[in-house]
C-alpha cells in the first residue's frame, strides 16, 4: 500500500540506514588514520559528514514526512560539498 504512513517509514528506514553506513565508514577511516599513524589532513570533510547526517538525523525524527522535506534532504549533499570548499578556503585540512 502506498499510504502516508507506510513511505514515511521506508524513508525514515532508508535516512536511518545511509546515517549508519556513513557512521561506520567514518570510523573506520579514523580506526585507519590512527592505527597506520597517518596525518590527519581532513577535517573539513568529516565536519561536513557529520553536519550532513545531523541534519537528516534531525529531518528523519518528523513525524510525517513531505516533499519539501525530501528536496531538503536531497540539497544537503551540494551543501556539504559548499561547506567543505569553504573550510578548505579558511584553512582547513
Amino acid at each position: 500500500k502506498k499510504t502516508s504512513k507506510s513511505i514515511t517509514i521506508s524513508l525514515s528506514a532508508l535516512e536511518g540506514a545511509g546515517s549508519m553506513n556513513n557512521t561506520f565508514t567514518l570510523g573506520v577511516f579514523m580506526a585507519l588514520i590512527y592505527t597506520q599513524g597517518l596525518a590527519w589532513q581532513f577535517t573539513a570533510e568529516t565536519v561536513a559528514i557529520l553536519a550532513a547526517e545531523l541534519c537528516v538525523g534531525l529531518i528523519a525524527m518528523r513525524r510525517v514526512q513531505t516533499m519539501g522535506m525530501a528536496f531538503l534532504v536531497l540539497s544537503i549533499y551540494p551543501l556539504s560539498l559548499l561547506l567543505v570548499s569553504v573550510m578548505e578556503a579558511y584553512g582547513f585540512d
